[in-house]
Order: C-alpha cells, then structure tokens, then sequence
C-alpha cells in the first residue's frame, strides 16, 4: 500500500470514517474498494514453521511434561501434520482463530505455552495482536500471559525461531478449563501501525522472544 493511496484515502473530500453528524456521507465498503482496490486490504499471510523448528519449540516447552507420550516422535509428528492455519469465522470477523496443536485441562491457578506451528508474513507497518477468545476469558477468567501478545512483522522468519508464535496462557478463574487437539483457544488481529516524526531506530532483529533489547 502505497503513501498516495492513504492519502488519496485521507484527502477523499466528503466522506467521513466516523462522524457524529448523521448527515455526512459515511465512507462505504465500495468506496474503500474504488480508493484501495480491494477492501479488507490483504497485508498477510498464516504460514506453518518447519517440522524442525516445531519439534525444538515443543520438546524445549515440554521437556519436563510427565506426560512421556506427548514427547514422542509420533506425536509430534502428529501434531504437526494435522496443524490447521488461523482462519476467520465469518466474512465480518475481525479476529483469525487459533487452533490448539494438543489436548489439555488448566486447573486454576495453572500456565500453559503453547507452540501454535504458525508464523505470519506481513507487509511492513503492520503487526498481528493475540488475544484469548471471548468464551475463554469470559466464561474461564483465562488470559494470555503478559495480557496481549504482540507480534511484530520483522519477526517472521527472524534467525532465532523462523518467527514461530508461542502462546502463554493462564487460569484465572476458579474452575478448569479444557481444550481438545484442534480446537480454537486465541484470535489475532492484524494492526496497522506508526512511527514517530523523530523515530531515528536502526536495529535490525536477529532472534525471537526479547531479541530487541530490555
């Protein structure tokens, strides 16, 4: 997406995104689709991280599982092969649904991270937010870990992990919480962001989680 494109966007006299004047033409869907060329603007694309990294990320976040199964070729294999990428419920959802790659009950009080086998390419300006589903928080008192994840477009493909997105999430309630292999537990939302007029950053991100400095 080009700058003339936001600012024919912006400049489009008479039309209006939110306006408290019910007498203003409102910006139309079809108004957006003659300005941009298409509207939703696709800025993205869900992608599967390799088997390799798959399997490190897993055995790295269930090294100490009791469960001895769970850490077993098969199943990790399994897990990977059957991975579905985030999808959106409907044509006017927002959020794109996460699926669960396993099984598993967190009884309050309890944490789980989960490796989803996914990664995002997006175009530059943009970053994807990952929030619990609204069943799970408001039914479950279930949040992510660090309250919202937030993943940057430079960290696809980085050095580190390929750009692999863990989700951490905990039982904040007072009963469990189960999810069943390939069912949905998070939504993301692609973002377009900004910068400052004075933002002079010239780091480029070599690796995953914190790889960006303290």
């Amino acid at each position: 997406m080009s700058m003339n494109l936001i600012k024919t966007f912006w400049n489009n006299s008479g039309y209006n995104l939110v306006s408290m004047n019910m007498e203003e033409e409102y910006m139309t869907v079809e108004k957006l689709q003659e300005v941009f060329g298409e509207w939703p603007l696709r800025v993205g694309k869900f992608e599967k991280v390799s088997y390799e990294q798959f399997k490190k990320d897993w055995l790295n976040t269930y090294n100490e599982s009791g469960d001895e199964e769970l850490r077993t070729e098969e199943a990790i294999r399994d897990a990977y092969d059957t991975l579905n990428v985030p999808t959106r419920g409907s044509t006017g959802s927002d959020g794109y649904d996460f699926y669960s790659p396993l099984s598993f009950t967190l009884y309050p009080n309890e944490y789980i991270k989960i490796p989803t086998g996914i990664k995002i390419y997006m175009l530059e300006g943009f970053s994807l937010t990952c929030v619990p589903r609204s069943s799970v928080g408001n039914k479950y008192h279930c949040r992510i870990s660090g309250t919202v994840a937030l993943i940057d477009n430079d960290y696809y493909n980085n050095t580190k992990n390929e750009g692999h997105i863990m989700i951490a999430i905990r039982n904040e309630g007072d009963k469990p919480f189960s999810i069943n292999k390939g069912e949905r537990f998070c939504q993301g939302s692609i973002r377009m962001g900004g910068i400052t007029f004075d933002d002079n950053v010239n780091e480029i991100r070599n690796g995953g989680f914190g790889s960006t400095g303290k």
